[in-house]
C-alpha cells in the first residue's frame, strides 16, 4: 500500500508540473500582451490577443522595439492627434521578454527577481521634435536610457540650485555614487538633448514676377507720353 501511495503521489506531482520548463511565446492563444510596453507604470494588460509583428499603434513585441507616435508610446488608447513627435524605442528580456516562462499567461518582466531591481532591465528611448520659433527651425533630439537599479541602490535628493528646500529625485549605487535622475518604480534615467536650430529660408520670388513689372511700367510710360501728345 505504502509503494502505491508513492506512485499515485508521483503521478500527480508528475501532473502538477507538466509545462514546468515550458515557455508560451508570442502568438500563443493563452498569451496576454502588455497594452504598452511601459505596463509597469500602471497600464492596465488587454487581454484581447495583439497581433504578431507591428501593431497599429507601433509595437512589435517580437522584437522588443516601437516605432510610432510619442502619444502612442506612452498610451493605449485612440486619442492621439496627428502630427505627434517620433518616438523610437528597444528593450532588453528582462524589461519587457518575449516568453511566458512563469504560466501566467503574460510576457515575462525582470524574470527571477521579485522586482527590476537588480535584474538589469534596460529600455533605450529616442524622439525627435521639431519647433518653429524667432524665424527659426530648432530640431530637438531626445536619447534616453532607463535602466533598473542595482541591488543595493538607494533613493537620495539633491537640492536644485537656488531654490530653498528643493529636492531632484536621483537614485545611488550602495557606495553613495549617483545613477541617474529617479524615474517610476525602480528605475533611473539618462538622457541628451540635442537641439539644432537653422533659419527658415523664405522662398525667392518667381522670375516671372520680374518682366511682368517691366511690362507694367513700360505700360505706364507709353500712356503717359500718348496722353501729352
Amino acid at each position: 500500500m505504502k509503494q502505491i501511495g508513492l506512485i499515485m503521489l508521483a503521478l500527480i506531482l508528475a501532473s502538477t508540473n507538466v509545462n514546468a520548463g515550458v515557455c508560451a511565446t508570442i502568438g500563443g492563444v493563452e498569451t496576454i500582451y502588455p497594452e504598452t510596453v511601459r505596463e509597469y507604470m500602471g497600464v492596465v494588460d488587454n487581454e484581447s490577443n495583439i497581433i504578431v509583428g507591428i501593431d497599429d499603434r507601433g509595437y512589435d513585441y517580437g522584437s522588443q522595439s516601437f516605432n510610432g507616435s510619442r502619444c502612442n508610446f506612452y498610451f493605449a488608447s485612440d486619442i492621439c492627434e496627428p502630427n505627434e513627435p517620433p518616438v523610437e524605442a528597444t528593450w532588453n528580456d528582462a524589461y519587457l521578454s518575449t516568453t511566458d516562462c512563469d504560466n501566467d499567461n503574460r510576457l515575462d518582466r525582470h524574470l527571477g527577481f521579485d522586482s527590476y531591481i537588480g535584474s538589469g532591465a534596460e529600455l533605450q528611448f529616442k524622439m525627435v521634435e521639431i519647433e518653429y520659433e524667432d524665424g527659426k527651425q530648432c530640431i530637438e533630439t531626445v536619447n534616453s536610457i532607463a535602466k533598473a537599479a542595482p541591488v543595493g541602490a538607494y533613493k537620495v535628493c539633491i537640492p536644485e540650485p537656488g531654490v530653498p528646500n528643493s529636492c531632484f529625485p536621483y537614485w545611488a549605487d550602495k557606495d553613495g555614487n549617483l545613477l541617474g535622475e529617479r524615474g517610476p518604480t525602480d528605475f533611473y534615467y539618462n538622457a541628451t538633448i540635442d537641439i539644432v536650430c537653422s533659419p527658415i529660408e523664405l522662398p525667392e520670388y518667381p522670375s516671372i514676377w520680374v518682366p511682368f513689372i517691366i511690362t507694367v511700367f513700360a505700360g505706364l510710360f507709353a500712356y503717359q507720353k500718348v496722353k501729352k501728345e
